[in-house]
């Protein structure tokens, strides 16, 4: 009875981060009108700047955090400025494309930046579990995830 509980809980905080996606998926469809193919590109650009703050340049957590996240909104900044600002009036096809195109070039600029070797970043919660009533145990991961996705 405790792993169903725990299973359960650990499926329901996985299907909290698979529906903060969304969320970021219809959030710039509806402000935009447009389905960004280069979202997905964008975070994963980001955990790869994290990624070389912190470890490869040394630099604390917090800067690394802050620096991923301001380089995600320039990033975003700068395309929706320079590049899809230049497509109001245009088939909504060709808009599509553009995003799909700069998330290959992400993809491009991620392969010869990093390559394809798996790389790891450091924890940013403590390893382990807590005891949740004594009827499951939970990952401080997954706990992180619910109080976000509630908070």
């Amino acid at each position: 009875m405790e792993k169903l509980i725990t299973y359960i809980m650990v499926g329901l905080a996985n299907g909290c981060i698979y529906s903060l996606i969304a969320i970021g998926f219809v959030l710039i469809y509806k402000s935009s009108g447009v389905f960004n193919f280069a979202q997905g590109g964008i975070v994963i650009l980001c955990a790869y700047i994290f990624y070389t703050v912190s470890i490869k340049l040394g630099l604390p957590l917090i800067a690394a955090i802050i620096a991923a996240l301001a380089f995600g909104a320039l990033l975003g900044f700068g395309f929706e400025r320079f590049i899809l600002d230049r497509l109001i009036g245009q088939p909504i096809l060709a808009i599509l494309l553009m995003t799909l195109a700069f998330s290959e070039l992400l993809k491009g600029i991620m392969f010869l930046c990093w390559g394809t070797e798996v790389l790891s970043a450091p924890r940013l919660f403590p390893q382990g579990d807590i005891a949740i009533l004594d009827l499951a145990r939970m990952d401080y991961r997954d706990l992180i995830v619910w109080a976000e996705y509630d908070g």
